[in-house]
């Protein structure tokens, strides 16, 4: 792995830890002030999120039905100019009491000034993975 791929895995890793510890103001710093977020194709809202207050947006539209909303990492993989992550979604729906886990893939990529510019969500690993470009079975 090269030090950019390093790099860009420890980005991302960082990331989520600001967003578990302090929500979205703690993320920002790490986010790319014009980033693009692309939505889970059957998410019910909008397929494209802009900048900070479209990160802003997509994080209210997760978190408002939930309680204790938040992700876990479970894999990262460098592909070079990108980064595949394996996320468990968890949260307790506010109005039944049911818990929530599920497990969706990402694509983080046009990494710059350290920070992440764009993010494609998918509602697999492995479609995160060939997204990437990665094999199932590479070395992390």
């Amino acid at each position: 792995m090269d030090e950019s791929g390093r790099d860009n895995v420890e980005l991302v890793r960082d990331a989520f830890a600001a967003f578990e510890r302090g929500g979205v103001d703690a993320v920002l710093p790490l986010i790319a002030e014009d980033v693009r977020i692309y939505s889970l194709p059957d998410w019910p809202d909008d397929a494209e999120y802009h900048g900070h207050e479209g990160f802003r947006k997509l994080t209210v539209a997760w978190t408002e039905h939930f309680d204790g909303f938040g992700f876990e990492v479970e894999d990262l993989r460098n592909a070079g100019d990108k980064v595949a992550v394996l996320l468990r979604m968890m949260g307790r729906a506010k109005v039944s009491g049911m818990p929530l886990t599920q497990e969706i893939g990402a694509v983080f990529s046009r990494f710059g000034d350290g920070r992440v510019g764009e993010v494609r969500y998918h509602p697999s690993w492995e479609e995160a993975l060939a997204a990437a470009s990665v094999a199932a079975n590479e070395e992390r």
